[in-house]
């Protein structure tokens, strides 16, 4: 990849005055090596290095100058080159167990782990042979910071960020997933079965800084989703802190949890869980072949699943609905104790009817529990016009009431074909 680049100003511009000196250029070459491989049949080990090198023609030293009270630029030209890499390793496996039952309404369960293992490395560009970065006084302070010699390069720089110390990170985590198999009586002599989810995905999951002089354990996440009757979808979340706090003084302590022999996965932090569900109606079997509801356009995004981006008229009404609740734990200095603070809590449910055949309306608010308030409330019409769509979105109250109006071509190809109409809520004030 190569950039060859000048800026300046239109007043200013002249073929004649504009030479090789203006321009900023670099070129960069990108290559990436991977493997994978199976290992002992049930193991997957994969390995990847990403590559980088940059060939580039200019560098500047900074560095501040406490008699003049300034910083200094050393500029220097020429050919200079650098790379940067990293590599990484991760390997997974999934462990079935099962259980079969010949009478009863449960056939069988089946549980399935899925533990997982990565490590990356990417060493320190700021150290020798690789020298990417130097150290440099920018003010009257003593404190020197690293910085690249070539900051401001067109195709980037050398180094990954990465300075004053390699970066060797271990990820690990462990995933279950939980069914059932029930029995169905269908008739008298026959019987079939299905399976149901208790558990979609409950996780358990954190890592270890190597390179790190201290604190080394990061946070412990654990998350959680499952669906009831395939129509109520509940998630949650919950985060710990695997080291010691003293209460004191208010600060962490570099002994964790687990070294004073505690079992627990360390002190609470934050948690979240959310409700989630939808019903719709059928779609009307009167239009199932309506071709002007079923364009090239309609078939596209349905293709792609975003049935938002278009409103499908054949379905005559739908409402979805969620409830989400947030708590993080606060030290409080005066109690000399933790306090659960409610973040978030609140109500959010939307949905759309057909007013007429080619008339919908839809809407969108919620109820905030914690400052007792409506959020944010919207309102959307829509018209369709066989091949072009009306829509008017109302913000009717609150602090950003607005409206706007649109009138486009459906076909993707004539996007651009559109009247639209806006009044911001900044135009009120």
């Amino acid at each position: 990849n190569a950039l060859n680049q000048a800026s300046f100003y239109d007043s200013t511009i002249s073929l004649d005055k504009l030479g090789t000196q203006k321009f900023k250029n670099g070129i960069r070459h990108s290559a990436s090596v991977s493997a994978s491989y199976n290992v002992l049949r049930f193991i997957n080990l994969t390995f990847s290095a990403p590559y980088t090198e940059y060939w580039l023609t200019e560098r500047n030293y900074y560095q501040y100058d406490s008699t003049k009270g300034k910083t200094d630029t050393v500029h220097q030209t020429g050919f200079y080159t650098g790379r940067d890499f990293n590599t990484s390793m991760s390997m997974n496996t999934r462990i079935y167990g099962q259980r079969m039952f010949k009478k009863g309404k449960v056939a069988g369960i089946r549980h399935v782990l899925t533990p997982n293992l990565g490590m990356t490395y990417t060493p320190d560009f700021a150290a020798t042979p690789f020298n990417y970065y130097y150290k440099s006084r920018q003010d009257t302070s003593q404190t020197r910071y690293y910085r690249s010699p070539y900051e401001g390069s067109v195709i980037g720089q050398p180094g990954l960020g990465q300075f004053g110390k390699f970066r060797s990170d271990i990820d690990f985590g462990i995933n279950n997933n939980l069914q059932i198999k029930v029995r169905n009586r269908v008739s008298k002599d026959s019987v079939t079965a299905k399976n149901v989810t208790l558990i979609d995905g409950f996780s358990i999951s954190s890592h270890y800084n190597i390179a790190a002089d201290s604190f080394r354990w990061s946070n412990v996440n654990m998350s959680f989703r499952t669906s009831i009757l395939d129509k109520i979808n509940i998630s949650g979340n919950a985060v710990f802190d695997p080291y010691s706090f003293d209460y004191n003084t208010g600060r962490r302590l570099q002994q964790t949890v687990w070294d004073k022999g505690s079992f627990s996965l360390g002190r609470f932090q934050s948690a979240s869980i959310a409700l989630g569900s939808g019903f719709r109606s059928g779609k009307r079997k009167s239009n199932a072949n309506n071709t002007a509801v079923k364009t090239d356009e309609y078939n596209r995004l349905m293709q792609n699943g975003r049935y938002n981006d278009y409103i499908d008229f054949n379905v005559p009404w739908g409402i979805n609905f969620s409830y989400s609740l947030t708590l993080n734990n606060v030290y409080s200095p005066y109690r000399k104790a933790d306090s659960t603070v409610f973040s978030q809590h609140g109500l959010t449910f939307s949905g759309d009817f057909n007013l007429t055949p080619r008339w919908k309306f839809a809407f969108n608010s919620g109820y905030d529990i914690v400052t007792k308030k409506v959020t944010l409330t919207s309102f959307d019409i829509y018209r369709d016009l066989h091949c072009w769509e009306m829509r008017l979105g109302l913000i009717p109250f609150g602090v950003y009431k607005s409206f706007n109006f649109s009138l486009n071509v459906k076909a993707a190809v004539l996007q651009d074909l559109k009247l639209l109409r806006r009044r911001d809520y900044r135009d009120a004030i």
